[in-house]
């Protein structure tokens, strides 16, 4: 089996915004038999929780170490619309049917993603999404393919999950409100009290009963951003410079040029995912600024 260390470094070029969430999220992957016993049956398959906010490269890391496991990987997203639908059967027999095309036997070794799985526990669904996922078989064209080697990965968005759920902090209006740092109370009491409704739906019978490895993965800060930016060797930035000469940013230094994208980035809601618009419109205003022969 190839060494644990190898296969970070190799992630962490394309995904360098915060190693110890990738070596905790690569360890997770490497017990699971199916990565080290191959062709063998898994008794007892243990999934991964992978939650933080949107836009931190969560879809990112998975994808990327499934590839660099040699892991097919697919996904499978979870509707938005009220709960009525999440498309179990559907969308689940569907991700497992691209997943059997890519093995070569009824033993499928695969990642699943299962995308906006925080709808799933907003809309009570959670108990359908674990009897398909503790399935030991699925028929497919007249063929009993076995799933107990897939490994399923949950990435859960924390902010969504907030915002949905109906969650409302509580204060103590005499001991918050009437004390002169009663701000700095008040932000840390809402804190607390995020962490406690999180920690509770992550350590529900459900959750665990599905994901029995839980990784949290923090908020980027702008260095992390700037490390995504300037050492990823997928960053979409580097792209950027290869279309554009120093003298087209309009008299603006690399490092400023840089600084307003960590910036820009920091600032808005999609986070990573806003890098791409944010390098287009930079695109259209250098061109601006270049001079005609």
């Amino acid at each position: 089996m190839e060494d644990i260390k190898d296969i970070y470094t190799r992630v962490y070029k394309k995904c360098p915004q915060d190693g110890e969430t990738l070596y905790k999220f690569i360890m997770a992957m490497m017990k699971n038999k199916n990565i080290s016993e191959r062709g063998n049956y898994a008794g007892v398959h243990k999934d991964i929780l992978l939650a933080g906010n949107f836009g931190i490269g969560k879809t990112t890391m998975v994808r990327e170490c499934a590839k660099e496991l040699n892991l097919p990987f697919h996904e499978f997203i979870a509707s938005t619309n009220g709960g009525i639908d999440l498309g179990f059967d559907e969308n689940f027999y569907d991700v497992i049917n691209e997943l059997w095309l890519e093995n070569d036997d009824e033993l499928l070794n695969g990642v699943i993603l299962i995308n906006n799985l925080e709808e799933i526990f907003i809309h009570n669904a959670q108990k359908n999404l674990g009897n398909y996922i503790k399935k030991q078989t699925l028929e497919i064209s007249d063929t009993i393919v076995h799933l107990d080697n897939i490994i399923y990965v949950g990435e859960f968005d924390i902010s969504n999950y907030l915002n949905k759920s109906n969650f409302t902090a509580k204060f103590r209006i005499d001991k918050l409100f009437s004390r002169k740092n009663r701000d700095a109370l008040i932000k840390k009491e809402l804190w607390r009290q995020y962490n406690s409704r999180i920690y509770k739906v992550f350590n529900s019978r459900d959750m665990r009963n599905i994901f029995s490895r839980q990784i949290i993965m923090p908020d980027l800060d702008k260095e992390d951003i700037r490390r995504v930016l300037l050492n990823s060797s997928i960053s979409e930035y580097q792209e950027f410079l290869s279309h554009l000469d120093i003298d087209e940013f309009g008299g603006f230094t690399n490092k400023e040029v840089i600084d307003y994208i960590v910036s820009s980035v920091n600032e808005s809601p999609l986070k990573l995912n806003a890098i791409s618009p944010i390098l287009e419109n930079l695109y259209i205003d250098a061109k601006k600024h270049v001079k005609k022969p």
